[in-house]
């Protein structure tokens, strides 16, 4: 019994001594930074800085351009959205094309890791490419053929969160659209 009244006295003495930081006394302590500090490395979001509705084999105006560069698909409000046209069927409405996309042109050259958007649609079919040159300027990628290899598809086309993982280095990604949704359009 005097072993734990000494405990307990020893224990209310130190919560006492202690003050508003981690360490013994209140001190910061070496492994933990106050608390208002932000690591900007810890944010694994790449910065986008426009977007652009991407067409090639298309007519201009017809994928909502002024969604893309009003930057609805990454503008953080759930009621807005970047979408195509609504097509006559899931294959592009059986036109020459073969799909439609939305470029995100980022704030400088980025190691990716990943790319997740949110949709309502499912059926859809997606690809990921990503421009390593530095470009300055996104007309330089209006034909597909501009980009190199695909770096990821994705495997479901799933309604809600989408994402796939890969690797590598660019200051744009294009997410290209193989297949429309079973609504025959995509939204993001």
């Amino acid at each position: 019994l005097l072993v734990r009244l000494v405990a307990l006295a020893l224990g209310g003495a130190g919560l006492l001594l202690q003050g508003p930081g981690d360490g013994l006394f209140g001190d910061e302590g070496e492994d933990h930074p106050p608390a208002d500090e932000t690591d900007p490395a810890a944010d694994d979001t790449a910065v986008i800085r426009q977007s652009i509705d991407f067409d090639p084999q298309g007519d201009d105006g017809v994928e909502h351009p002024e969604e893309a560069q009003a930057g609805f698909a990454f503008d953080g409000d759930p009621g807005t959205s970047w979408s195509s046209s609504t097509y006559n069927s899931t294959d592009w409405g059986g036109l020459e094309k073969d799909g439609v996309g939305l470029i995100l042109a980022l704030d400088g050259t980025t190691e990716l890791r990943g790319l997740e958007f949110d949709t309502p649609r499912s059926g859809w079919q997606a690809e990921v490419y990503v421009a390593d040159d530095d470009l300055d300027d996104l007309d330089d990628l209006d034909e597909l053929d501009a980009w190199d290899d695909p770096v990821a598809t994705f495997d479901t086309g799933d309604s809600g969160t989408a994402d796939v993982k890969f690797e590598a280095e660019g200051n744009a990604v294009l997410l290209w659209f193989t297949r429309a949704s079973d609504d025959r359009l995509v939204e993001v």
